[in-house]
Formats: structure tokens, C-alpha cells, sequence
């Protein structure tokens, strides 16, 4: 299912442009891909297989905003412990 939105605040002076994580590297694994976008296509949070982590590029305070970003904290800490998976399709 599809994230519904929330809000998510974001440093000024920080952000990726949207096809800042499209380039792909030698082995998928490793490559950065985009959990969630803003609106207009900028990546806010982004994931990568090998070695599993998560970067979130909002302001940490944006987690308190709606229990759906919660979630979303707990998904990622478990996808960097290699527990699990996340979709945003």
C-alpha cells in the first residue's frame, strides 16, 4: 500500500534532487534506492541492501509529527538489522 502523506521537515540547506539515487551501481545490493519522496519527486528517506541501512534526510523532530512516520522508524531500524523488508508500492 502506498504511504499516505505526513509531515516531514527538512533542513533549508540539504537536499538530493530526484534523480540524485537513480544511478545505479556495479552490484544492486548496494545501491542507494528512494523509500519516500516529497512532492516534487526529491528523496526523503533512502535505503540500500548491502550492508543494509536506511538515511533519513529530515529533521528528526518530523518523526513526532504523525504515528505513520513512526512506522516508518520501525521499519527501517528493523531493515538495518536485516529483519526486515519495506515497500512504499
Amino acid at each position: 500500500a502506498a504511504m499516505r502523506p505526513f509531515t516531514a521537515m527538512r533542513y533549508a540547506t540539504l537536499a538530493l534532487t530526484g534523480d540524485a539515487v537513480d544511478s545505479r551501481s556495479v552490484d544492486e545490493r548496494d545501491a542507494w534506492s528512494a523509500w519516500l519522496r516529497d512532492d516534487e519527486g526529491r528523496p526523503l528517506v533512502l535505503a540500500r541492501a548491502a550492508p543494509p541501512a536506511v538515511c533519513f534526510l529530515i529533521r528528526p523532530e518530523s518523526l513526532l509529527s504523525d504515528p505513520l512516520a513512526l512506522e516508518l522508524l520501525r521499519a527501517a531500524i528493523a531493515f538495518a538489522a536485516g529483519r526486515g523488508t519495506y515497500s512504499t508500492s
